[in-house]
């Protein structure tokens, strides 16, 4: 068959119905998923519609499989003998599908259209022999199949049922329910999820029917009690069953409104969270439960202010001691706080008055209940506290739309929005919130099962900072950081400026949507934390925004690396962590906080990088807490040596550790260097750059250095918060010298501190007199390196006895000092370092956990890069490992 029968043919089988989904709209575009038309295998097989969908042999093809689509135009010519060209097009969006429509389908409700099977049946092996098991088959299946003339369960199990047999029953069955519900809006499948909406108002109406809502708050605290106290109590935990069946239905509803943006279907009333004390509820016995009620009275009388039940209503006024709620009732209270808010939005209430109704009591809430309480957080209820405020200054359902819920075209209606939210202040304010989420939910323990509302927690978090990331905008006449002066961190003590700086990546402008480490740690924690389908569902949307931005932080571990050993780890035991809170370092060197640490997820992250060994120190602000403290500072520090002990004793292949002492008491260091020494077989010491304003080279610490020469100790110098004396001579004290206050203090500070104390080991003579001590310098010698030309032309001035100059400091460092990696080196400081350290004296550190997981494997991976383009493989090797080899083992 010719060109021209080709054509021909084609034009005659486009009219023909079998081929009507070839046209010129979709044009001759195929895909793997898409399916051939049933009329290409069936009986009535059509060889001339077959034809039809077949380009002629003289059509020019470029095919392109790198992109959506099979072509590279949207055009397609075909060339016949006769040199005419039929041009069809193809409209782009077949082409190349939008993100939108894949986020569109990518969205944990999305029910796509159902889907036939394959084309082809796979074939059944027929046998080819009659043996004698086909023919135990056959008969087998020749024999009268048992009738079963009980499809259905017994009428029993009807709901209807269970009212007619009572309040007990149907009590039970709302709470059957009411599981049943919780498995399906967490399961992740878009047709459970269908299942849980509609079956939601069904059960909200069995609960009205057994007057689940109509609170008798009286009843929650009985004050007559009659002589039967057993079934008092019996009665009594009925009614309570019941008032908290309905809270877990209002947390339902708030949940189901604020997931799907809805409208909740239950209206908040005074007595919403109005359930009895968790002592009452948890009581054994009616003997117990009337102590614990006799109790409660008690407190009433002694305490004016004891608190009610929690309401809804409850302004900041009224909310006077919310210690005292039950955990469950401020749960209730916080979702009932969120539905309400979804409740007015839905009115098309100011979300400016809306805010100044809540804010006032949610302030107190916080106040009273989280900021000066450290029990455990088991409903996570601080990050539910701050994800109201992202309701409250975020559209939700417009930011969801703008990245492509409802799919493209609706997207572009609403882009707009997400533009100009994601650049405004109420943009840093969500996204301030969001990162305090994070820092929240990162401490739920790995073993202990999430609230029902933390998938939704992260999934919104995750939200706020993809589009404050990709949609917002810094203009060049304020900064991310200015006029962050919100009323509810205000009100709470929360920095919203240092929160936000450390979430953009400790910088002022936000970050590109890529390098945002905020955003990935969100989709890292969402996919961890929880078993929940939801949970894996939300991550599969996220990996489709984020597929086309370029490589994530998120997946930088997946790359092999070389093995080394980290000379420069920290820890923070549970018992240091908490002496350091009531010390005042909750927030230490101008953190934001201390880094959440355990054994297990240190040992991940070795496992991670193909860390074999890592030496464990205590950092920045050492054991001795309280100046002038110095039996709690012994105490602490023999704890702290004795705890990292312990861990190398369990782990002796993997763990060593840099003892503390608690100087600036030289007689307790003292002591502490020998137990270290001679009971726990540290690999060294750990000092920091001063202590208490005392800097290293002091004589002060003349006998605490002559002792580790004595020992040929291994001196690991950690820096800390830079010192000086103020004041006269008649009185001076030493104050935190830290003029960049705006800053973290390990950004820009610890790097001085470490030039300021490593010039005074040389200036005082430490160094020249104890050439038995190996020193450990961090973060590639800090600012020293730089200085070293001016220190060393003021050499004969300040060190008139000593030979400073520039070879004699490098033939020092060559003999008795070690330089760690820690930190930024690459690419450019460690240029400066090659100066004057050689090759031999480099080792590798993480700074973990005080540089976040992954922010580690971020900087291993550049390290990993610009290792290659200065060094060879082998002396890569020497700096990853085998100089810290040679180091611990002599």
């Amino acid at each position: 068959m010719d060109n021209n029968n080709q054509l021909s043919l084609l034009a005659d089988n486009l009219n023909r119905p079998e081929a009507a989904n070839i046209n010129m709209t979709n044009s001759w575009m195929f895909s793997p998923g898409h399916q051939f038309p049933g009329w290409l295998v069936d009986e009535e097989f059509d060889l001339s519609a077959l034809c039809a969908s077949i380009p002629p042999s003289g059509i020019s093809l470029s095919m392109d499989w790198s992109g959506q689509g099979f072509f590279t135009s949207d055009k397609l010519q075909m060339n016949d003998s006769s040199d005419a060209n039929i041009i069809i097009e193809a409209p782009s969006d077949i082409i190349a599908e939008s993100k939108e429509e894949k986020v569109k389908r990518s969205w944990f409700t999305y029910l796509g259209p159902e889907r036939s099977g394959q084309v082809t049946p796979d074939g059944s092996n027929e046998p080819t022999s009659v043996d004698e098991r086909y023919r135990e088959d056959l008969s087998r299946e020749l024999q009268q199949r048992r009738i079963t003339y009980e499809p259905l369960p017994s009428t029993d199990f009807l709901w209807e049922m269970y009212f007619v047999r009572g309040a007990p029953e149907a009590l039970a069955m709302t709470q059957a329910a009411l599981l049943g519900q919780t498995f399906a809006m967490l399961s992740g499948n878009p047709r459970h999820i269908v299942l849980f909406q509609t079956f939601h108002g069904t059960l909200i109406a069995w609960a009205r029917r057994q007057n689940m809502f109509n609170q008798d708050m009286e009843a929650i605290y009985p004050k007559g009690m009659q002589a039967d106290n057993e079934a008092s109590w019996r009665r009594w935990i009925y009614g309570e069953e019941k008032r908290r069946v309905a809270v877990g239905l209002r947390i339902h509803d708030s949940e189901s409104a604020e997931l799907f943006m809805t409208e909740p279907f239950l209206r908040c009333s005074a007595a919403a969270a109005a359930i009895a004390s968790d002592e009452l509820w948890t009581a054994p016995t009616s003997t117990a439960w009337v102590h614990a009620l006799d109790e409660r009275r008690h407190q009433q009388l002694v305490n004016s202010e004891y608190s009610p039940p929690l309401s809804m209503d409850q302004t900041e006024g009224d909310v006077t001691a919310p210690t005292t709620y039950p955990t469950f009732a401020l749960y209730a209270f916080l979702e009932g706080k969120t539905s309400q808010i979804m409740e007015r939005v839905s009115l098309q209430e100011s979300l400016k008055r809306i805010s100044q109704d809540a804010t006032p009591a949610l302030i107190t809430v916080y106040n009273k209940r989280f900021r000066q309480h450290s029990q455990s957080d088991d409903f996570s209820l601080k990050a539910l506290w701050h994800s109201i405020f992202i309701i409250l200054y975020c559209n939700m359902n417009q930011l969801e739309c703008a990245i492509g819920r409802e799919g493209y075209e609706k997207a572009q209606d609403h882009l707009e929005y997400a533009t100009t939210w994601a650049s405004s202040l109420d943009g840093h304010r969500c996204a301030i919130h969001a990162a305090l989420i994070l820092r929240h939910l990162q401490r739920i323990p790995i073993g202990q099962e999430p609230g029902i509302h933390v998938p939704r927690l992260i999934y919104r978090s995750a939200l706020v900072w993809y589009a404050y990331t990709r949609f917002g905008r810094d203009d060049g006449s304020t900064s991310s950081t200015d006029g962050l002066n919100f009323p509810e961190l205000n009100g709470t003590g929360i920095d919203a400026a240092r929160v936000l700086f450390a979430a953009n990546g400790f910088k002022k402008s936000r970050p590109a949507t890529s390098e945002s480490s905020t955003l990935f740690h969100l989709i890292d924690l969402l996919a961890r934390l929880g078993h929940w389908g939801i949970s894996q569902k939300m991550v599969s949307l996220f990996s489709v925004l984020t597929h086309s931005i370029g490589p994530s932080p998120l997946f930088v571990f997946n790359m092999t690396f070389e093995e080394r050993i980290d000379t420069h780890a920290h820890l923070l035991p549970p018992f240091y962590r908490q002496a350091c809170i009531d010390a005042g370092h909750g927030k230490p060197d101008g953190m934001p906080e201390l880094p959440k640490w355990d054994i297990g997820t240190h040992l991940g992250l070795m496992q991670k990088l193909n860390i074999t060994k890592s030496i464990l120190s205590i950092s920045s602000p050492g054991t001795h807490l309280i100046p002038g403290d110095h039996k709690a500072a012994r105490e602490l520090t023999r704890s702290c040596n004795d705890y990292m002990y312990d861990l190398v004793s369990q782990h002796p292949s993997k763990l060593g550790f840099w003892a503390s002492v608690p100087l600036p008491d030289v007689e307790g260091s003292l002591k502490e260097i020998a137990h270290a020494f001679d009971n726990l077989n540290a690999h060294g010491i750990a000092l920091e750059t001063n202590h208490h304003g005392v800097y290293l080279g002091d004589p002060r610490f003349a006998s605490i250095f002559g002792e580790l020469d004595k020992r040929h100790a291994k001196v690991f110098i950690h820096p800390t918060t830079p010192c000086v004396l103020r004041g006269n001579h008649d009185h001076t004290e030493t104050v935190a010298a830290t003029p960049l206050t705006q800053f973290p203090n390990p950004m820009f500070e610890f790097l001085f501190d470490t030039a300021r104390a490593l010039i005074n080991l040389f200036v005082s003579g430490t160094v020249a007199r104890c050439p038995n001590i190996i020193f450990i310098i961090p973060h590639a010698g800090g600012a020293v390196l730089p200085l070293i030309e001016r220190f060393t032309s003021f050499g004969r001035i300040i060190g008139a006895d000593q030979s400073l100059t520039s070879q004699a400091l490098k033939d020092t460092f060559a003999r008795q000092f070690y330089f760690d990696l820690a930190g930024f080196p690459f690419p450019d400081q460690i240029k400066e370092l090659l100066l004057y350290v050689k090759t031999d004296r480099l080792l590798y550190g993480s700074d973990y956990p005080f540089t976040p997981e992954m922010a580690v494997l971020g900087l291993a991976n550049v390290m990993a890069k610009e290792m290659k383009v200065i060094w060879d493989e082998k002396e890569r090797e020497m700096i990853l490992s085998g100089n810290a080899r040679r180091l611990l083992s002599s």
